[in-house]
């Protein structure tokens, strides 16, 4: 009996074709040397406490900063508080270029960590 329809035929195949069986395992050691030397070369960002990239957040953070962040949908609009008009459209991406703006300036970290 079969109970769901997503992709499991997919993954039955994979797993009778023996998809992925040619993987090596790493042990813990190794995991723990990789993370070691990625920390050395690029350091480890902080945040300060409660800083989280949730939407909720991000909402209390941007009106806390004097802008409106509304989700329609599988949109968003962000505007200045108190604005009149209809608020144009965005992206979560563009939402979170404008939150790293706003913590560059106040000399906080970004929470994007972008491509150097």
């Amino acid at each position: 009996m079969k109970i769901s329809f997503g992709n499991d035929s997919l993954a039955q195949r994979a797993i009778e074709r023996g998809v992925g069986l040619d993987r090596t395992t790493q042990s813990r050691v190794e995991v723990s040397i990789m993370v070691s030397d990625f920390i050395a070369k690029n350091g480890v960002r902080r945040f300060e406490q409660g800083v989280s990239a949730e939407y909720a957040a991000i909402k209390q953070f941007l009106f806390d900063h004097g802008w409106n962040l509304c989700q329609q949908r599988n949109h968003f609009t962000l505007v200045r508080v108190g604005a009149k008009g209809r608020a144009p459209r965005t992206t979560w991406g563009k939402v979170m270029l404008k939150v790293d703006e706003i913590r560059s300036a106040k000399g906080l970290t970004p929470i994007v960590k972008r491509a150097a």
